[in-house]
């Protein structure tokens, strides 16, 4: 079962669609029984947002995601280091 929660923050996607949980919830009845997930409980959230909004918002994540990345790769080194100290040692 899929469970749809609709946000719009842009006056513009009010105007368009009234009803906007149903039209979505629509949308995924329509989906192939292969992935309708009977059997599970699947939460999706939808932001309806206009353009500078969705460029602001994947800013923020692309600097959540690099500094992801650049922990990973500290944390590999380190890994690294400890396993050569450690057969040295040996």
């Amino acid at each position: 079962m899929i469970n749809i929660e609709v946000f719009s923050e842009e006056k513009a996607w009010s105007k368009k669609l009234k009803k906007k949980e149903i039209f979505f919830k629509k949308i995924c009845s329509s989906f192939p029984k292969k992935y309708q997930f009977p059997n599970k409980k699947i939460n999706l959230t939808l932001l309806l947002s206009n353009n500078k909004c969705i460029r602001k918002l994947n800013k923020i994540l692309e600097i959540k995601i690099n500094l992801l990345i650049f922990y990973h790769f500290l944390l590999i080194k380190k890994l690294r280091y400890l396993k050569k100290l450690i057969l040295e040692t040996l």
